[in-house]
């Protein structure tokens, strides 16, 4: 189950102020993000949107799934979301959601 756990998000590390800010998910988009969730397969999800990042926190067998999750509901094309994000696995993903929730 660890190795299917992933993060996707922007943060102030690739992306300024005025970048993050394409990426925010108001309340309607996070609202249709969490109803395409399940469509997509996705059996939890979690999303944290502030100033500084906006992340998404799932367990799936298929991370692709995941950029066309975020895609969906924010306001920038693809290829942009790409450019700008990050995507962690297993491990990785663990220790970064760590690292976050202790500021």
């Amino acid at each position: 189950m660890i190795y299917n756990f992933y993060v996707l998000g922007v943060n102030y590390k690739k992306a300024n102020s005025k970048i993050r800010d394409k990426f925010s998910l108001d309340s309607k988009n996070c609202s249709l993000l969490l109803n395409n969730d399940k469509e997509k397969g996705f059996k939890s999800i979690f999303v944290l949107s502030t100033c500084n990042r906006t992340e998404i926190y799932t367990t799936s067998n298929n991370y692709k799934e995941l950029y066309a999750l975020f895609f969906s509901s924010s306001k920038v094309s693809l290829d942009y979301l790409k450019k700008y994000s990050f995507l962690y696995k297993g491990i990785e993903a663990i220790d970064h959601f760590y690292k976050v929730t202790c500021g």
